[in-house]
């Protein structure tokens, strides 16, 4: 949500001391997204399974970053930076809903009751 919330600010923001400020934050929240979801991950798979399993939703991912990158620079030509970091917001945001939402809930379970 911090990713959302700061990239739409960072969109609309014309100081360099604001940009400089929300680009952090966008960092800061975009890597606790990273460590957060590759933890999570981590939980989901049984223990003979999880190195393989983990690096083929890792592998997705990339995968999926190669599009993204295209479609941003589409939209940066067309739609400016605004349109970047609205598309950018409203991944993120659908992460957090998703896992938030669909996703198996980890907390205070062990390994063997969540792969079960």
């Amino acid at each position: 949500m911090g990713t959302a919330i700061f990239g739409l600010l960072f969109a609309t923001r014309a100081g360099p001391l604001k940009v400089a400020a929300l680009g952090i934050l966008i960092t800061l929240m975009t890597s606790l997204l990273g460590f957060s979801s590759h933890a999570y991950q981590a939980e989901l798979f049984p223990t003979r399974l999880r190195a393989r399993a983990v690096r083929f939703v890792y592998s997705w991912g990339r995968l999926s970053t190669a599009f993204t990158s295209l479609i941003i620079g589409f939209l940066f030509q067309h739609f400016g930076t605004a349109a970047v970091f609205a598309l950018i917001s409203f991944a993120m945001f659908v992460v957090v809903v998703s896992v938030g939402v669909f996703g198996p809930h980890t907390r205070g379970l062990t390994l063997e009751l969540i792969s079960a």
